[in-house]
């Protein structure tokens, strides 16, 4: 929807900041055990976890992480209320100097710990506001119990679940994988990426591989998507089936659009006689967007357009007595 301007507007701008945190991880966030041989998938041994977290300013561009102080990791196994933290070099864990905590195994997980979170917590210095911001971000995993004969579908997000501005991240990478047992199965496979449309779930175009890039400008408020994948192999025991994985919603935290107008010469002409430059200014959480947008110019409340640029210059014979401009920004 468009953004109208209001003729002149005074307007307080917030000294706060919004700060964006998550962690990336390079697993799904559901692993797979069979009770039997005790294996797991992903096989965090084999592969270890690694998780990056990362910060971002509302509006601006750059991670922050590398800036801010009293970086912590720590975790928290399912039943307890305490958080242990983590020490580089012990119980299999390590933290790099970019602060990605690794970790090697599953000696986290048992009967009665089925899930485990990971927190990161940090300070970050505004030296603008001269202000300290604390922040804490989690991400949880989960181990689910599977039989070598069960088979699921599985979908996660390489680098999180929100844009912010249409451009934090620029996009973000969804991927997509048959199970069976705790072995992933990559070969004679069909992939059909879909969206939640109206109520109803959508074939997205073209959308036919194991991954799938959503970008910003497709997703309004919230979307939510999901894979089916086909066994095509006519030796499995599970030819042409189709197998439906859970759904993940990408969240668009976008701020909306302020649109301000000034007046280069007032908002006064004398004895008929002045020329002016309007200029409509457009925010987005305090900061002014400078480019991608389109402007209509209108007068009077009239449906007539009278400009489509930032700038609109008014002479005293567009003035009558008085003459109220207006500006919508999309």
């Amino acid at each position: 929807m468009p953004k109208t301007s209001a003729p002149y507007a005074i307007m307080d701008y917030n000294d706060g900041i919004t700060i964006i945190s998550k962690i990336n991880s390079n697993h799904p966030e559901t692993l797979t055990y069979d009770p039997a041989t005790g294996g797991y998938n992903p096989n965090w041994s084999t592969t270890p976890l690694s998780l990056t977290p990362v910060a971002f300013i509302a509006g601006k561009a750059g991670d922050i992480i590398s800036t801010c102080s009293n970086k912590t990791w720590s975790y928290r196994k399912s039943g307890s209320t305490a958080w242990t933290t983590i020490t580089n070099g012990v119980g299999g864990f390590t933290i790099n100097s970019a602060s990605v905590l690794g970790y090697t195994g599953h000696g986290l997980f048992d009967s009665s710990h089925l899930t485990v979170e990971f927190k990161f917590s940090y300070t970050y210095h505004d030296s603008t506001l001269n202000i300290d911001f604390t922040h804490e971000v989690v991400k949880t995993f989960a181990r689910i119990s599977n039989g070598t004969s069960v088979v699921i579908a599985r979908i996660w997000s390489e680098n999180g679940e929100q844009f912010k501005n249409q451009s934090i991240p620029e996009s973000i990478t969804l991927k997509a994988e048959l199970i069976r047992g705790v072995v992933s199965d990559v070969s004679n496979l069909t992939y059909q990426w879909q969206k939640f449309n109206g109520g109803t779930w959508s074939n997205i175009t073209s959308a036919t591989a194991n991954s799938y890039i959503v970008t910003a400008d497709s997703v309004i408020g919230s979307s939510q998507f999901r894979c089916q994948i086909k066994d095509t192999d006519s030796a499995s025991d599970t030819y042409n089936e189709t197998f439906t994985s859970n759904g993940i919603v990408i969240l668009d935290l976008t701020d909306p659009y302020q649109a301000v107008i000034n007046s280069s010469n007032g908002p006064f002409f004398k004895n008929g006689v002045g020329t002016t430059v309007l200029t409509c200014n457009v925010y987005q959480n305090g900061q002014e967007v400078l480019s991608g947008l389109t402007y209509k110019w209108y007068k009077n409340g009239s449906a007539e357009v009278i400009g489509t640029t930032k700038t609109l210059t008014v002479t005293n014979d567009m003035v009558n007595i008085k003459a109220v401009f207006t500006c919508e920004v999309y």
